[in-house]
This record gives C-alpha cells, sequence and structure tokens, in this order.
C-alpha cells in the first residue's frame, strides 16, 4: 500500500513539474498579428504580408522571430500557431454596423477607413451587416519588394489594322440589350446564388453550360470557403487559346454569387453581379467566334460576398505558377443608373493598372463614345480586382458607380428587391460593349500580317543608350521600316529601313530623348502596322513637365527618371502628398492629397530627387 501511495505521489510531481513546461511551449508557438508602418524598407523574410494600404501593413509573424524585425510595430493579436485565424477587413458605413459587428467579432484595429476584426470564435461570416464590404485577408500576399514587374499589354492595333478594327466593330454591332436581359433574367431565376446555397452550384452548372456551348474549354477551380469550411464552391474557368503567345493571358472577370437579407431563400443578385456575368458571357460568347494572338480566360469567381475568397484562392494559384497574366478586367455591378445623374462607366485602377486604364479610355473613345469616370486609388480593395493587385498583376475594376457613397449607387443593393426590372439596359449594353472592345483589343485578332514580338505583350523598359531588339514575324521577304512615336497617333520618326528577313533589328537609343515610346512597323505591301511599347528612362529630368498648368479635375506628371522620390507641398510649406515611383515615366494624378481628399485652389510646389541624387522642382496651380 505504501509503495502503491508513493507512485501515486511520484505520477503527480512528475505531472505539476510537467505544467508550467507544457505552457511555456505552447506560450512560444505563437503567431502573431502586427501593424507596421508603411515604408521603403526591406522587411523581414519570415513575416507574411497580410494587408497593404497607403499608411500600413498588417503581417503576421512568429513570436520568436518578432526580435529580428527592427520596425515599429503594435501586436494587433496572438494565437497558436496551429489554430487558424479568420480575420476580416471591413469598410464600415456607420455606427450603427460598427455596434452589429461588436456582436459577434473582436475590433483589433479601427483607422483610416479600414476596420480590422477577429470573428468569434461560435461566429459566422453570414452574421455581418449583409451590406458591408470586407475581405478576408489571405494567407498571405507577397511582399512589394517580391512582386514581379507588371507584364503590360500590347498597344491597340485598330489604330493602323483596318481588319481587326472592322472585325470588333462587327462584334460590338452584335451586342442587343435583349440578350443581356435574357441572361441576367436567367441568373435571376435560379433564385438565390448565395454561396453558402445549394443554388450555388446550379449557378455554377448554368455557367459551365453557357461556357460549353460557345466552344470553349471549360474548368472549375474548387476551393474551401474558409468562411464556412464545410463548404466547397467553385470558381469557373473558360480559356480561349492564343495562336501567338498562349503563354500571355488577359482576364475578364466577374463574381457570380449573390446575397441579400434573405439569401438562403431569395437573392436575385440582377445587377450584383448578374450584369458583371452577362459581360463574360457575352465576351466570351462572341469573341470566341475568332482567333486570336494572346489567350484570353473568361472566369466567373464564387465567394466574393464572403470576403473575395474565390478570387484570392485562384489568383494565388497563378501567382504561385508563374502564370503570366497580362491585365484583368473585373465588371461588378454595371447595370444600375439612377434619372438625373451622369450617365457614365466607372473605372477604377492602381498606380500600376494606370496603362491599363489609358487603354480602355482610348478604345472607348475609338468604339463606344461612352463616358468614363476614373479614379486612382491603391486602396480600392472591396472587389475582385483586389486579388490581382495583390499578386502583381494589372486590372481594373468596371462599374455603375465608384462607391457605395456615390449617387448613382444602386440603392436595391443586397435586398431581395435587386431585380431585372430595375435596370437600364441600355446603360449595361454600353458598359458591356467597352469591356468586350478593350478586352478584344488586348488580346489582338489574329492575322497572318506583320506583327511585332518584341516589343509586343508587355511595356519593355530599358536605360537610355542601350541597344534595344525590336523583332518581328511575317514579313514575308519585303523590307520593314521601323518607326517610334510618343502616342498611338502621334508623328512617327524613322528608326530604319530593314531587310524583312532578318526578323529583328537593334536599335541604339544613345541619341534617343527619355520617354514612352510606341514601335510600329510598316512592310512594302501597305499599311500593315503593329505596335508594342518601350520607355526610355534616365537618371535626369530633362523632360519633366506637369501638365496642364494650371489643373483642374487632373494633372499628369511626366518624364520621371527610373526611380523618384516626389514630394508636393502647399504655399504654407506643409507636404500633402509623397510618392515613390518605380520604372514609371509618367503618372496621372486626380488632384487629391494622401488620403484621398481633393486639394484646394492655390500654387503648390513639387520636388524629385532620383536614385543616383538628380534634384529638380516644379511649380504648378489648382483651379476649380
Amino acid at each position: 500500500m505504501e509503495k502503491k501511495l508513493k507512485h501515486i505521489f511520484l505520477s503527480l510531481l512528475i505531472l505539476v513539474i510537467a505544467l508550467p513546461i507544457s505552457a511555456q511551449s505552447e506560450q512560444i508557438s505563437q503567431s502573431l498579428l502586427l501593424k507596421l508602418p508603411q515604408n521603403d524598407k526591406p522587411f523581414i523574410d519570415k513575416a507574411k504580408l497580410r494587408f497593404s494600404c497607403k499608411d500600413y501593413i498588417v503581417a503576421s509573424v512568429q513570436e520568436e522571430d518578432l526580435e529580428s524585425l527592427k520596425e515599429n510595430y503594435e501586436i494587433l493579436d496572438k494565437a497558436p500557431v496551429s489554430l487558424e485565424q479568420r480575420y476580416y477587413m471591413f469598410r464600415v458605413k456607420s455606427v450603427d454596423e460598427l455596434t452589429q459587428l461588436k456582436k459577434i467579432a473582436q475590433i483589433l484595429d479601427n483607422s483610416n477607413g479600414n476596420v480590422l476584426i477577429k470573428l468569434n470564435e461560435n461566429a459566422q461570416i453570414g452574421q455581418v451587416p449583409v451590406k458591408s464590404k470586407f475581405k478576408l485577408l489571405p494567407e498571405f500576399i507577397p511582399w512589394p519588394r517580391k512582386i514581379r514587374k507588371s507584364f503590360g499589354f500590347m498597344a491597340p492595333r485598330s489604330v493602323y489594322g483596318a481588319i481587326s478594327h472592322s472585325t470588333i466593330t462587327a462584334i460590338l454591332a452584335s451586342l442587343s440589350t435583349a440578350e443581356v436581359s435574357g441572361y441576367i433574367q436567367a441568373l435571376q431565376n435560379i433564385g438565390t446564388r448565395y454561396s453558402f446555397s445549394p443554388k450555388c452550384n446550379d449557378a455554377r452548372d448554368y455557367l459551365v453550360a453557357n461556357f460549353s456551348s460557345f466552344g470553349l474549354e471549360v474548368t472549375t477551380f474548387p476551393f474551401k470557403n474558409v468562411s464556412e469550411s464545410s463548404t466547397t464552391n467553385y470558381n469557373v474557368i473558360a480559356t480561349l487559346p492564343g495562336k501567338l503567345h498562349p503563354e500571355k493571358i488577359f482576364v475578364i472577370c466577374a463574381h457570380y454569387d449573390s446575397i441579400s437579407e434573405d439569401p438562403l431563400n431569395s437573392a436575385p443578385g440582377a445587377d450584383d453581379n448578374g450584369s458583371g456575368v452577362t459581360a463574360v458571357l457575352m465576351a466570351a460568347k462572341y469573341l470566341k467566334q475568332y482567333d486570336f494572338a494572346y489567350t484570353i480566360k473568361f472566369i466567373c469567381f464564387s465567394g466574393e460576398e464572403q470576403g473575395m475568397v474565390g478570387s484570392f484562392a485562384y489568383v494565388k494559384s497563378l501567382y504561385q505558377a508563374d502564370t503570366q497574366i497580362l491585365g484583368a478586367l473585373n465588371v461588378d455591378m454595371i447595370a444600375y443608373a439612377k434619372p438625373g445623374v451622369k450617365y457614365d462607366l466607372n473605372v477604377t485602377e492602381n498606380e500600376s493598372s494606370q496603362q491599363l486604364g489609358e487603354y480602355l479610355d482610348f478604345v472607348d473613345k475609338d468604339y463606344v463614345q461612352h463616358p468614363l469616370a476614373v479614379t486612382t486609388n491603391n486602396d480600392a480593395w472591396w472587389s475582385d480586382h483586389a486579388a490581382f493587385w495583390e499578386y502583381g498583376y494589372p486590372a481594373l475594376e468596371l462599374s455603375e458607380a465608384y462607391d457605395w457613397d456615390s449617387p448613382d449607387f444602386n440603392p436595391y443593393y443586397h435586398s431581395t428587391r435587386e431585380t431585372l426590372d430595375k435596370l437600364d439596359l441600355v446603360f449595361t449594353l454600353k458598359n458591356i460593349k467597352v469591356a468586350v472592345a478593350t478586352l478584344a483589343e488586348l488580346a489582338d485578332v489574329y492575322t497572318t500580317e506583320l506583327v511585332t514580338t518584341n516589343p509586343a505583350g508587355w511595356n519593355t523598359i530599358i536605360s537610355k543608350g542601350n541597344l534595344y531588339d525590336i523583332e518581328w514575324v511575317n514579313a514575308d521577304n519585303q523590307q520593314v521600316s521601323l518607326y517610334y512615336a510618343e502616342t498611338f497617333d502621334g508623328e512617327k520618326h524613322l528608326i530604319a529601313n530593314v531587310d524583312g528577313t532578318l526578323k529583328k533589328y537593334q536599335w541604339d537609343t544613345t541619341n534617343v530623348i527619355p520617354g514612352k515610346y510606341w514601335i510600329f512597323m510598316q512592310a512594302q505591301s501597305g499599311y500593315s502596322w503593329s505596335s508594342g511599347q518601350v520607355t526610355i528612362f534616365s537618371n535626369d529630368f530633362e523632360r519633366l513637365m506637369i501638365y496642364p498648368n494650371p489643373c483642374v479635375d487632373q494633372a499628369t506628371i511626366s518624364g520621371l527618371a527610373e526611380n523618384t522620390r516626389m514630394k508636393i507641398f502647399n504655399v504654407a510649406g506643409e507636404m500633402v502628398l509623397e510618392r515613390v515611383f518605380t520604372n514609371q515615366f509618367s503618372w496621372s494624378w486626380y488632384l487629391v492629397n494622401g488620403n484621398y481628399d481633393k486639394l484646394g485652389c492655390g500654387v503648390y510646389t513639387c520636388l524629385f530627387q532620383s536614385s543616383t541624387g538628380k534634384k529638380a522642382a516644379r511649380k504648378f496651380a489648382i483651379i476649380r
């Protein structure tokens, strides 16, 4: 008996001794969620970037790696490494919405319009206010220094090639409001496309059937909707392979899931986002009838209403496979037009996508002449284009209204009353035509005419004085004349006349003024043009200008050096904006400060400094 008691005592003693060791071990194995200042310094490799905006970043790091972080930081949350936390970034419209959020989540941070939350253990994302805009923080996004250079895109051949222009004009003439109405009605008739309803898979099957009927390759991309781990949702992807550059891809996308105040029973989602899906379906149907130089992917995402989980899962897979996405058009709500409010298509871009935005504007003027309202905002993360931005791909969001506070925003948004009868089909058709024409021009109707293979499909960046290889195909043993120009239709300067069979010419840029140029070729047989873009940088500011000056709504800053830091000051000497430009020759600016507030009338001073220390200053005036 004594021996048995002694054994029990020893066992208890070992257990008591072991408890602090176990607790200490778990304490060491912690994952910390940090808030850090946004700057240009390199970050520790072991930290996982989760969210980035103009003022700060949010990252995860294991506690044992914290001491290697030299930045000022704030710990927002900590949890065992093995526990997967659901963090969401919200844009909250009212105090009431914030109060509702607090009932189901812990508020970790609330700054600059972004509210970071962690759902309570037994809460579901379906309990959040139905009209909220939010995103799930991905497990990681690439650090800025790890994002690849933009692949860019090709210049429009339609300016010079009558064949492709007439083809696209014919495609647009085939589109009709009757077809727009038919697709939206069919999606509405499903009843609900809520991600956690079985009917969401009915919508998936509807899309698969339609894409297949067009003769396209169709796949589905399953992903766990982590907002409810038991649910698997599907993205639907249809592919039209390119004839000349099949590895280079353009995307048109929209989310097909819907939501309302009664989502399991009724979420018609005619505008959000039956209208966007209709644009994708019509683009697929009519562009499939032609061959294109580049591959086109027609994508319908699910899980957008749960924080864009479908698009982030898919684009992450593209990034990991090093897929070359040249540009993406995300179409989200393009069918509601409020009487008396400006009739326009809103285009949202980030700084890395401005060239794509300029391209869409050019195509619109050429084919549709539909008014555009363009906003440049790196922090506009509230739709599926954000996934492309965060993995380093250029993308645009096309919508009827820039934001929910806009006067043209759909008042029936996320409700059971968001139905086809509330929509303006003429307005919808114009928006679809802009998207389809831009996609067709980008992907380039394939012909056997003379075309460039370099530059083509990207914006090449070189330093002044370098030799640059211009390459082409389909010269048919003719002489080829090479030119460069500053704009699509600007004055062309001869580079050289070359034997077309050489298929390559080395351009010496020593005497070329730094700038952004289009490269053109002309065959002897006629005006068979093709073009791509090259930016020639130097470390000085010999072409630096701000125009127009004075400016009213927008200004362009052009002639930037390869790596330029810019600071803008008002007459009181207060800095209103600071930006760093990497491989960006010109920048379109909508006269807003660092908080995206419009600047007032007055005179401003702009200071520039290149990576080599060269400095320049310019003054400009804003008038309203």
